[in-house]
């Protein structure tokens, strides 16, 4: 079991896929996420600015809450963010629509490279020493 302190508070916890921060810090993580939507359904359009001097937290936050998708930067007014990979303006995330399709594309192909020749899309490898259901069928006609 793999562990590590938390780099907010620096407590010891298990680390899991999406949390960063140890139960205690995603409590009160949420309860930020919670007080920038609250404040964006009550003013919407507001400044990012507004928005940080509101509920107590800085740019960054909120920032990071638009980068990992959870706020469109189209909630705020004069904010426009822009793509990691090419430079474009993205509403939310880290990459454009355009980058996005691009680099699923990438990785498809890099995928495809990996798989055996012998073996074709939509086939699988059956073991020897198991009976499917079409051999099955095939051996009572």
């Amino acid at each position: 079991m793999k562990i590590k302190n938390c780099p907010r508070c620096d407590r010891i916890f298990v680390p899991q896929p999406g949390r960063n921060f140890c139960a205690e810090c995603m409590k009160e993580e949420e309860q930020h996420f919670e007080a920038v939507r609250e404040y964006l359904r009550d003013y919407p359009g507001a400044s990012m600015m507004e928005t940080a001097n509101a509920t107590g937290l800085d740019v960054d936050t909120i920032l990071r809450y638009i980068k990992d998708g959870r706020i469109e930067s189209s909630s705020f007014t004069g904010t426009v963010l822009t793509c990691e990979r090419c430079g474009g303006a993205v509403s939310g995330g880290r990459l454009c629509a355009d980058c996005q399709s691009e680099m699923m594309r990438e990785f498809q192909q890099a995928a495809n490279s990996l798989k055996p020749a012998s073996q074709t899309p939509g086939t699988t490898v059956k073991g020897k020493d198991r009976m499917y259901s079409a051999e099955l069928k095939d051996r009572l006609k």
